[in-house]
């Protein structure tokens, strides 16, 4: 109902050094012209009364009259805080002085027991907005957090930021700077989740077969559904978080090797008494019940995450799951049984401890 109403933003904060409003004045400007950024605020342009904004330079009569602290009040804060910045020699120093008027209310507020009520509202505003040492500036955009739109504009905010301030000097944060970091690091982390579930799982299969070329194929033949499972993806035009794949790869790798596990069990029993061609159609008599029934409870079970819960990420992740599933399924009783046959020699003749002959009732070729 919120987006419906109103637009889906994402909020990026620049963080900046205090105290110099006229770089701030001239990168919000900047920002502001940006493409991808629908707002840009900082403490530069905002308005506290007729013609008076929270960066310009006032004096005491400039404070007096906007009427929230009485003119005696007013002149006791600036001298106060002109001695503390070296403005002023003493309290009962008269010297006029101006200073901007976010530092003097940021002052009053750190040194008053109390809050006029006048400058309540300002005071919320700039804690939010100014630190002890940095200010922030917050900007809205509409882009997806994810997109390259998005990767695009956070470089850009960094290029006019340090156009401005310098190399270094500032820093850019938000949703739409984490989902870049994550990105960035994606690659790599895709290829080790993806190196140790295949080590792991081929690791469990070697104990469990004892055939390293029947072990091979098992886990090449699950990580091709999981290919699948992503081409489809690919060419419906599903945008999903990169976080959906590592997550997928390893469940379904992790999940759906059962499968195919039930399937080579049921072969190599098979081919103790029966020729090859024979022992796979058997096997696949044996094991279609039980691959059929775990295969259908896990696809509808990412399917019923997927279109149940209303979190995006969490849905994407459940669609995965469940897509990936059926694929393991439909790959495991159609594909999966004649590469057995032909691999058979190879992997009747590999297996680790036992002799040749002991593994089907003829030899390996037949």
């Amino acid at each position: 109902m919120i987006e419906k109403t109103f637009e889906r933003t994402t909020a990026v904060a620049v963080i900046i050094p205090g105290g110099d409003y006229e770089k701030e004045a001239a990168l919000l400007e900047e920002l502001k012209k940006t493409d991808g950024v629908n707002s840009a605020v900082g403490l530069n342009g905002i308005e506290v009364a007729d013609g008076i904004y929270l960066t310009d330079n006032v004096t005491v009569s400039d404070v007096a009259a906007l009427g929230a602290l009485d003119e005696g009040n007013v002149g006791m804060l600036f001298r106060l805080y002109g001695v503390e910045k070296g403005l002023l020699t003493s309290v009962f120093d008269d010297t006029p002085i101006s200073a901007p008027l976010v530092d003097l209310i940021a002052y009053y507020a750190d040194h008053s027991d109390g809050e006029a009520e006048g400058i309540a509202s300002a005071v919320k505003l700039i804690r939010q907005l100014k630190g002890k040492e940095h200010d922030r500036l917050v900007l809205t955009s509409s882009l997806p957090s994810e997109s390259g739109e998005a990767r695009a504009l956070v470089e850009t905010i960094r290029e006019e930021s340090d156009a401005i301030y310098g190399a270094g000097e500032t820093i850019v944060t938000g949703d739409i700077t984490s989902a870049r970091d994550l990105s960035d690091s994606f690659g790599s982390d895709r290829v080790l989740i993806s190196a140790l579930t295949v080590i792991f799982v081929f690791t469990v299969l070697m104990f469990t077969f004892r055939t390293p070329v029947g072990s091979a194929l098992l886990v090449l033949l699950i990580q091709g559904s999981i290919w699948c499972n992503f081409a489809v993806a690919y060419l419906i035009g599903m945008k999903a978080s990169f976080v959906t794949e590592m997550i997928t790869t390893a469940v379904q790798m992790g999940a759906t090797i059962d499968y195919a596990i039930v399937m080579m069990n049921r072969y190599l029993s098979a081919r103790k008494t029966m020729e090859k061609k024979e022992a796979a159609v058997q096997a696949v008599k044996d094991s279609f019940a039980t691959v059929l029934t775990s295969g259908a409870i896990m696809t509808a079970a990412g399917f019923l995450i997927a279109f149940g819960v209303t979190n995006v990420y969490v849905g994407h992740i459940g669609l995965a799951v469940g897509r990936g599933a059926a694929f393991s399924v439909a790959l495991v009783l159609t594909v999966l049984p004649p590469v057995l046959v032909i691999f058979d020699r190879a992997i009747t003749g590999t297996v680790i401890g036992k002799k040749r002959r002991g593994v089907g009732g003829a030899a390996s070729g037949e």
